[in-house]
């Protein structure tokens, strides 16, 4: 904390919220006592823990526990057996009115599907916690270090290596799922393979899409936290968002191929988890492996010029990304059926 700290705010504060809420001052006092007496030679108060108010505070206290109580064992049988007796789900009057029913197309009602079950499943709810909460907050505490320390040029130079390998660290950790994600379906994935109206490939890459939408967000997330730290002239930002999005969309589809190429229907139909799936490890291992390797690429080609360096490495990038996706539909349309 600075020196000079607003203690009459603090302190007006306090009274604020004591005369706003009475009973929480009450508790308050009943447990810690109340300051009445200044120790010689400090700022700080010797508490009082018995005082007058003591015994009314507590006996007020236990008589509130007993009406709840009483109240709860008096109300909560009748409205038990009220509730049970009662055909509520029979007497309901349905007002809702009947509709054509609407055909979806393949595609649409497929990434419709994977959209619902990645909400239910909680998968959602673990991309938003990890790419718009967690991976900002390491951004800024990591730079927050950074800016207390005397950096020369080279500490410059690897700060920004360090939060490229902590951007892509969060990013692409959360595709190892998709290196396990056909199998999960068990021997109804199996189903995807005698679909008469859809190919394979509008079947399998609607899994995809819900990665594909959060890592993008993610990336421009991570450049726009990494923007208010940064030190101008060592690093091109929409760059660095870029190379993130295009590893990331390499590893995505790297790890889907994994899957497919090598499925574990069989564990996973026995099973609802497999503790040491071998798809996952090779995503895993494949997160460091890429993470490091382009971090590596950064640092090395750094006496080229900021400009150069990152056009390179986004080129490099995005070529992979385009060759990881045209590997992933190829198998699919060379493999997928007969496999």
């Amino acid at each position: 904390l600075k020196k000079g700290l607003p203690t009459k705010e603090i302190n007006a504060f306090t009274q604020a919220v004591t005369k706003a809420v009475p009973p929480v001052a009450w508790l308050t006092s009943l447990i810690v006592g109340i300051p009445y007496k200044a120790i010689p030679g400090t700022v700080t108060f010797k508490p009082s823990l018995f005082t007058g108010n003591t015994l009314p505070i507590f006996a007020g206290l236990i008589g509130v526990l007993i009406v709840l109580v009483a109240l709860s064992l008096v109300l909560a049988r009748p409205l038990f057996y009220t509730m049970a007796s009662k055909p509520f789900e029979h007497a309901k009057k349905m007002k809702i009115k009947p509709k054509a029913n609407t055909k979806t197309p393949v595609f649409l009602s497929a990434v419709k599907k994977e959209w619902l079950v990645a909400l239910r499943d909680g998968s959602i709810v673990s991309m938003i916690t990890q790419f718009f909460v967690i991976m900002p907050l390491a951004l800024v505490v990591l730079n927050k270090l950074y800016l207390a320390m005397n950096i020369d040029l080279v500490g410059l130079q690897l700060t920004v290596v360090f939060n490229f390998v902590i951007v892509l660290l969060f990013m692409l950790s959360a595709n190892i799922r998709l290196s396990s994600s056909y199998s999960k379906e068990g021997f109804a994935a199996r189903l995807n393979k005698v679909q008469p109206s859809a190919s394979g490939a509008r079947l399998l890459f609607p899994k995809l899409t819900v990665n594909m939408a959060f890592g993008l967000v993610g990336a421009i997330l991570a450049t726009v936290v990494y923007s208010y730290y940064y030190t101008p002239g060592t690093v091109s930002l929409w760059m660095f968002g870029a190379t993130s999005y295009f590893v990331f969309l390499a590893h995505l589809f790297w790890s889907a191929e994994m899957d497919l190429m090598n499925p574990q229907y069989e564990q996973y139909a026995t099973f609802s988890e497999q503790s040491n799936n071998p798809n996952e490890n090779k995503s895993a291992i494949l997160t460091f492996a890429l993470a490091f390797a382009f971090a590596a690429v950064v640092y090395l080609l750094m006496g080229e010029g900021i400009t150069k360096i990152w056009i390179k490495v986004t080129i490099v990038s995005a070529l992979l990304a385009a060759f990881r996706i045209f590997t992933f539909f190829l198998k699919i349309k060379v493999y997928y059926k007969e496999k």
